[in-house]
């Protein structure tokens, strides 16, 4: 996990002069944005960013991410974020200066938070069980201590080759144990540093958790437990500046006694059954936990796939998967369907910001392999913050094949499909699939199915896609992992309603 608690991910722009006079003809063209580096793990009681999402098929279709193909040519690729999230934000802009449009777009932050849903309980039922409830997680320490765990995919792990000791003149790494706002065992970490500055930090780990836990579970003292100077953090902080364990672990278990007070009179479910729906930052901040462990050690596998064919990797980030969850009003009570859900980044989001059920599809190995790690783990860890999931389907299959997926389709509210490399033929056998939607579906693509500016007339009245209406909308900076330049995406609903009317206005003129 990448955490910098100062820096964020920007864009860098390079200007050249050439001398050659400027006209409307010869104007120089808009430099591309160059291949970023992982960006670090915001903080959660700030600016939390992800979900990032693959994105394949059948012959595995999406978005033009890039990477190294399985015969050995090189191809840029940007790697998925160590947290499923990058700031971003949404509202109106004025129009820039001419070298502002040089630079990604932005707009101005919008809501955190989904509409109320009064349907979706967020806080995980009562078990009824005495004491602490065990739940089969992979704790920080076990990422850098153990190896039954890993698979032949995994890299970057050994605690002798990958990691150095964060404190200094101890005579062994020592272990700590975090306790979490729910009446599950505590997770442990060894305290270590990695010596690739991209790898797993675990004392990053325990520091954003406690931000995290403070802002959303102790919301009227976040201000004190979070205070610059003497908060909970800021200790943590100050005690690995001045190398100093027994301080650090003194903090900590301050911070783990508060938490174990407030469970046992109720404190922390009280703040979960007061939101009104899950925030934004904890679901990003949680899904950021699981990616960490399942995806972020076989994240180079992802980059393996046919040079020049539809199987391509790319992710949707958290900020840009919620804005779609917010126009597409999706609930609790709905079924969420991702075609192509690669890692299954945007499944799980669904299941844990909306709570609805939700399946994802993949055809990939790699991304297919990720998920279904992705699916374990984020079923403990989200019991670990006392959180409910909405139920989770992740099939490893061709999704034009899959008779279950079919199924699905039909009793589906919202379906999103990375269709952005597609070939016409994909996009077209994906439209006749989509005839036997129930009417109000609604399918979000990064290309059209469906013209927006497409109008029923008597020469075309057959055509299917007189079955859907289409808005475009525009996506900015930070909302994919490809690239950093913004683009468009497409709601398509089912609604024969148009053609109907069409049709009787069409007998009436007889």
């Amino acid at each position: 996990m990448n955490i910098d608690f100062s820096k964020k991910p920007t864009a860098r722009v390079v200007k050249t002069l050439a001398p050659v006079k400027r006209s409307s003809a010869n104007s120089p063209a808009a430099p591309q944005p160059v291949s970023r580096p992982r960006p670090k793990l915001p903080t959660p009681a700030s600016k939390l960013p992800n979900t990032a999402r693959s994105v394949s098929s059948p012959a595995r279709r999406n978005a033009p991410a890039s990477g190294l193909s399985n015969n050995g040519n090189k191809r840029t690729f940007t790697k998925r974020k160590a947290t499923p999230a990058t700031p971003m934000s949404w509202g109106d802009s004025s129009e820039g200066s001419e070298d502002e449009s040089l630079t990604p777009r932005k707009r101005v932050r919008g809501s955190d938070s989904l509409e109320p849903d009064t349907m979706r309980r967020i806080r995980l039922k009562d078990s009824g069980e005495d004491g602490p409830v065990k739940l089969k997680f992979l704790h920080g320490a076990d990422m850098v201590n153990r190896d039954d765990w890993k698979d032949k995919d995994v890299s970057g792990f050994d605690i002798k080759k990958d990691f150095r000791p964060a404190f200094e003149g101890l005579d062994k790494i020592p272990t700590v144990e975090l306790q979490y706002p729910s009446r599950s065992q505590r997770e442990r970490f060894s305290l270590v540093y990695p010596r690739d500055n991209e790898g797993y930090k675990p004392l990053e780990d325990i520091i954003q958790s406690v931000e995290t836990i403070c802002k959303y579970y102790f919301p009227h003292e976040a201000e004190e437990l979070l205070d610059d100077g003497s908060g909970f953090p800021r200790r943590l902080k100050r005690a690995i500046q001045q190398q100093s364990f027994a301080s650090f672990k003194d903090v900590l278990e301050e911070f783990n006694k508060l938490v174990t007070d407030a469970l046992a009179h109720g404190k922390t479910n009280k703040a979960i059954d007061e939101l009104q729906s899950m925030p934004l930052p904890l679901t990003e901040y949680i899904l950021s936990q699981t990616y960490a462990r399942t995806v972020s050690p076989r994240v180079a596998t992802l980059r393996r796939y046919e040079a020049g064919s539809n199987n391509v990797y790319g992710e949707l980030l958290p900020r840009f998967v919620h804005r779609i969850f917010q126009e597409t009003r999706l609930k609790s009570d709905q079924v969420f369907v991702d075609l192509g859900s690669g890692v299954g980044n945007v499944a799980l989001q669904a299941a844990l910001e909306v709570g609805c059920e939700s399946w994802g599809i993949e055809s990939m190995p790699n991304p297919s392999h990720c998920a279904a790690l992705q699916k374990r783990e984020i079923a403990q860890r989200a019991r670990l913050w006392n959180i409910s999931l909405g139920k989770i389907h992740l099939l490893a299959d061709d999704f034009l094949e899959n008779a279950e997926i079919g199924k699905v389709l039909n009793r589906a509210d919202v379906i999103i499909v990375n269709n952005k490399a597609f070939s016409p033929q994909l996009n077209g056998a994906l439209l006749d699939r989509f005839l036997d939607l129930k009417e109000g579906a609604k399918i979000v693509s990064l290309k059209p199915f469906v013209d927006p500016d497409h109008e029923i007339k008597s020469f075309n009245v057959n055509d299917r896609v007189n079955l859907f209406h289409s808005v475009e909308r525009e996506y900015f900076s930070d909302s994919v992992s490809w690239t950093n330049e913004g683009g468009k995406y497409y709601i398509q609903t089912k609604d024969r309603s148009r053609l109907d009317n069409f049709l009787a206005s069409s007998r009436r003129r007889r």
